[in-house]
């Protein structure tokens, strides 16, 4: 799935502020925390890194 799919479908931004916002709480709270990535095997970003 894409970024376009997964947060932008069906929603509507009146300023880029508003956009940048959204898709930045969207990539800390649930892109690089929740999200499985298979070329990482199966674990987020935080874990691939040791972070988390």
């Amino acid at each position: 799935m894409t970024l376009k799919g997964e947060l932008l479908h069906a929603t509507s931004f009146v300023t880029m502020r508003q956009l940048r916002k959204h898709i930045k709480a969207y990539i800390e709270g649930f892109y690089n925390t929740q999200r499985l990535h298979s070329g990482l095997g199966y674990r987020t970003p935080l874990e691939f890194e040791g972070i988390n």
